[in-house]
């Protein structure tokens, strides 16, 4: 998701400096300076609240794949170790495979061939 906050509070902050020079007495309806100083505020206050927000999420995204590449491994460790101390055609180890999730995807089912146009 794109945020264009950032090109409107640069551009707020410049519009706000140039009226205050020109002339902070002007007003536009009810917009003042100090409404649109305070509406910039608010709009710094919101978008440095989900910048933060999205590292908290990135951090946690890392530490959730790192734990799930660990907790892969332990599987594996689990299924090899199964099958060591019981054999490949242990009812345990059967049991140890129909648990285990597999990752392959299945083959695409053939798509038809395509159709000639004729004229």
């Amino acid at each position: 998701m794109k945020i264009k906050s950032i090109k409107t509070l640069q551009e707020s902050q410049e519009l706000l400096t140039v009226w205050n020079e020109v002339d902070s007495g002007l007003r536009f309806g009810d917009l003042t300076p100090g409404s649109f100083a305070q509406q910039t505020s608010d709009c710094r206050h919101w978008l440095d609240m989900y910048t933060s927000l999205l590292a908290q999420i990135e951090d946690v995204r890392m530490r959730l794949t790192d734990s799930d590449k660990k907790l892969s491994k332990g599987n594996t460790r689990v299924h090899q170790g199964m099958r060591a101390s019981y054999g490949s055609k242990s009812p345990e180890y059967v049991r140890a495979q129909k648990a285990r999730i597999h990752r392959r995807s299945h083959r695409a089912a053939v798509s038809p061939a395509p159709q000639v146009m004729q004229a």
